[in-house]
């Protein structure tokens, strides 16, 4: 029974091991989304100023989104 026990204790500790790698890296990708969404919101605003459209309010939307999920 001991035995079996330790694998268990193993296994899980390994799975969450990956769960906890595979969840930085994914909070990483997303600064470098927000990252890209910001510069694409600038370079848009700067080129669109006259005539706002719905997708620079989407990228506007999204990355307050982002700013305030990070700001948690």
């Amino acid at each position: 029974m001991g035995i079996h026990q330790g694998w268990a204790g193993m296994v899980e500790g390994h799975w969450m091991g990956w769960f906890l790698l595979i969840f930085v890296l994914l909070m990483l990708m997303l600064t470098d989304v927000e990252r890209a969404l910001i510069r694409s919101e600038i370079s848009l605003r700067h080129k669109q100023r006259k005539n706002p459209k719905p997708f620079d309010q989407l990228v506007e939307q999204l990355s307050d989104l982002f700013r305030v999920f990070f700001a948690l």
